[in-house]
């Protein structure tokens, strides 16, 4: 559960009004190999000013990364035949403050799905005596709740940031 809330502090991380950071699209996955893989696994990522340029290690990922990007709301291109360019504008208006705000909430609530799943992994692999089951169940209940919250947290402290 650490590391989940490891990765959706660095996934909010990226997450800036105003600024272009190469880690706003680092953790974007792309089907590579059959596995779903994000950017920075693939791809060198850079920013200047206002745009971010992302380089496949496989020249032949352009295509897809690009796609990718596009399916995530931004407006990626192919820039020549090693890089995908994706422009990104100032936060000048609310409805892009909004939609910095909208991704901070779908990735909060992807992390804690996350969450979830692991706690109903474990449950699966809890078999002991009845109860000495019902004391570790509540156990990791209470991690999950802790993991919850502190997810919440790290959103609502990063919504602030961006208002």
């Amino acid at each position: 559960m650490t590391k989940a809330i490891e990765h959706f502090a660095s996934q909010i991380a990226g997450i800036h009004c105003g600024v272009a950071t190469p880690s706003l699209v680092d953790t974007i996955k792309v089907e590579y190999q059959g596995q779903l893989t994000p950017i920075a696994h693939l791809a060198v990522t850079s920013s200047d000013h206002n745009r971010i340029a992302v380089i496949p290690y496989d020249p032949s990922m352009l295509k897809e990364v690009e796609t990718v990007l596009k399916s995530n709301g931004f407006n990626a291109y192919v820039f020549n035949k090693t890089t995908v360019v994706v422009p990104l504008p100032k936060f000048a208006t609310s409805a892009d403050q909004e939609r910095a705000i909208a991704q901070v909430r779908k990735l909060e609530e992807e992390a804690k799905v996350s969450i979830r799943n692991i706690r109903k992994k474990e449950r699966k692999k809890l078999g002991l005596p009845e109860n000495e089951q019902r004391i570790a169940e509540k156990k990791l209940q209470d991690l999950t709740d802790a993991s919850v919250s502190r997810i919440t947290e790290l959103a609502d402290n990063k919504v602030r940031a961006l208002t």
